[in-house]
């Protein structure tokens, strides 16, 4: 099934709404950013029927997923890449022919959020080792049980206004 950048900002809407309405609580006793990861995927896998939803996945095949993402660190000669663990993907397991979906997710009381940045440009970017569809970094904001901001990434840029991603935090920017 081919998936459309809207079609999958519908289907992380409809999983941010289960999420909102079952597991919420999460967000108001400060659960660890891996317990709300796990639950929104869940959510998802709900929606990505045909396709698996992992967290924390680290295989490209039998090998790891690797990526060089931080310029800071990496002097530009540097070829190694370092292993990475995104916080949520919708894929297909075992190759890279059906890489839709990697979502980074942070909290507001949460470290900065610049790393997670490049990695998702890294892993959406166009003819890049594993070219993502979409690339989306959620922030909750613990205090008011909400999400507070959604940063979208196609073909590693930085998508900004992005109109699906401005209505989601619209529609969940307040406890229901």
């Amino acid at each position: 099934m081919e998936y459309t950048t809207s079609g999958l900002h519908a289907m992380v809407e409809n999983a941010l709404r289960d999420f909102f309405r079952h597991d919420k609580q999460l967000l108001h006793i400060d659960a660890n950013e891996r317990s709300i990861t796990h639950k929104l995927a869940e959510h998802l896998q709900r929606q990505f029927v045909n396709l698996n939803v992992d967290c924390e996945y680290n295989r490209r095949g039998g090998d790891p997923k690797k990526l060089v993402v931080d310029p800071e660190t990496n002097c530009t000669d540097d070829l190694d890449a370092k292993t990475v663990y995104p916080d949520i993907i919708v894929h297909k397991r075992g190759h890279d022919c059906s890489n839709e979906l990697v979502i980074e997710v942070k909290k507001t009381n949460g470290r900065d959020s610049t790393h997670d940045e490049r990695k998702l440009r890294a892993f959406t970017k166009s003819g890049g080792d594993y070219g993502y569809r979409m690339g989306l970094l959620l922030v909750f904001d613990v205090d008011n049980q909400a999400l507070k901001r959604v940063e979208c990434f196609h073909r590693d840029e930085w998508i900004n206004p992005c109109c699906c991603c401005g209505s989601l935090v619209e529609k969940f920017a307040s406890a229901e």
